[in-house]
């Protein structure tokens, strides 16, 4: 690798002297100025250098960061689709649980009316043999009645309506 040359050697370089060279004073100023312009060159050189690590650092923290950032927005959106594929499970198991509560709930009307139906017939029947019953017990003592109540017994009967009288009386 080939090595620069510093200012300080510019400045103190002793060049040969000959019959026919540069003019001594010209050389001194032209290496001065050039050791002046390499000085400068190589501060800025430097500055350039210290941004451009700078500039690369920077570089380097906004690539993780946007690393990070994709890293964090695909799990986000991961994220996202989980919750929208738990919920959206969810959802058809809450559907499917109201949907079997509402055939039992349905199944149990039906069977509910079933039993009021078949109740409130059972209690129509009971009510027309009540009724049969009845009329037929009424029209056994309407009969007696009337039988009793025939020309032969009313005989009986105003013999005790008399002694009824008699005791009343007394």
């Amino acid at each position: 690798m080939k090595e620069h040359l510093t200012p300080v050697e510019l400045e103190t370089v002793q060049l040969p002297v000959s019959f026919r060279g540069y003019q001594k004073e010209a050389v001194d100023t032209l290496v001065r100025r050039v050791a002046a312009d390499v000085t400068e060159l190589l501060r800025e050189n430097k500055a350039i250098s210290f941004e451009r690590d700078r500039l690369v650092a920077e570089l380097e923290r906004y690539r993780s960061q946007e690393v990070a950032l994709r890293d964090a927005l695909v799990a986000a959106e991961q994220s996202a689709k989980a919750v929208r594929e738990n919920a959206q499970k969810e959802a058809a198991l809450i559907r499917e649980k109201a949907e079997v509560e509402a055939r039992e709930n349905r199944r149990a009307v039906a069977e509910a009316v079933r039993i009021q139906r078949w109740e409130a017939e059972r209690l129509r029947t009971e009510n027309r043999n009540i009724h049969a019953g009845l009329r037929a017990f009424l029209t056994e003592h309407i009969d007696r009645l009337d039988a009793s109540a025939s020309p032969a017994s009313m005989v009986g009967s105003e013999a005790c309506d008399e002694g009824r009288t008699e005791a009343q009386a007394s």
